[in-house]
């Protein structure tokens, strides 16, 4: 991975570097971590770590040739993947792309995305997400404990792929409800892994069970594997869209008439 070449990096691990900040930024399913956080996730209980994959695409005896940088359709590229799950310092498996969004929107990571939804017709609509905040808390419950999540997103309407009237206030509404159905399915289908699959806690709801109630905690934690694959987890998200863009019927519809 360190020796490929890269036509806007010539240094390979500056690259890598550059292309998980930007990807972090700008693309929902990755997030970079910081070594101290990677050894506070092994040793803390009631939490396990996450990293992100990196790929390599194409043969690599010709990316660590300097004819990699040469051409413009490059044969050997590194990419940032979807992410990995351990049980303390154990790779234990991999989050594909909707797993991942819905982790990092479990976790408070996302900074910026884009989410498309389905329109009712048909076509799809592009939403850009602008803000997003989320509370995770604890609770126990004659010694039951249970997860409640609450999530709030803004964003802007980015691209409309169907025939729908963004100026009442009924679409919206519509648009709306998708987008907190589709976020609702990321963030279920991440906790759904994690529990039935992975059998690790890599949201640290353990951590949110201790703050909860400490006393609950000191019997719950010997046994925190077999009690986090049935803990129930209430998702609650609400979305809210702030701007529209330019609103105009599209021009190819206007030429044919």
């Amino acid at each position: 991975m360190l020796n490929i070449l890269t036509p806007l990096e010539e240094i390979p691990a500056n690259n890598i570097h550059s292309a998980l900040e930007v990807s972090e930024k700008a693309w929902a399913p990755t997030h970079a971590v910081a070594l101290d956080e990677l050894i506070s996730d092994i040793i803390t209980e009631g939490r396990n770590p996450v990293l992100t994959g990196v790929i390599l695409k194409g043969d690599p005896e010709i990316g660590m040739d300097i004819g990699n940088i040469e051409k413009v359709d490059v044969p050997a590229v590194i990419q940032i993947g979807h992410l990995a799950a351990f049980k303390k310092d154990k790779l234990v498996g991999w989050l594909n792309e909707t797993e991942s969004r819905g982790y990092n929107s479990i976790m408070g990571n996302v900074k910026s995305s884009v989410v498309t939804i389905p329109c009712e017709g048909g076509g799809n609509v592009a939403i850009e997400i602008l803000r997003t905040k989320v509370k995770v808390t604890g609770k126990v419950e004659g010694r039951k404990p249970w997860i409640d999540i609450d999530y709030k997103i803004e964003g802007n309407v980015g691209d409309v792929e169907c025939n729908i009237d963004l100026t009442k206030t009924e679409t919206i509404a519509k648009i709306e409800q998708t987008l907190e159905k589709e976020i609702k399915g990321f963030m279920t289908a991440a906790v759904k892994k994690a529990q039935k699959d992975l059998k690790s806690d890599i949201f640290g709801f353990g951590e949110e069970i201790h703050k909860a109630d400490p006393e609950a905690w000191k019997e719950l934690k010997h046994n925190w594997s077999e009690e986090f694959v049935d803990l129930p987890v209430h998702i609650k998200v609400i979305a809210k869209i702030k701007g529209l863009g330019t609103i105009t019927e599209a021009f190819q519809g206007k030429t044919k008439e």
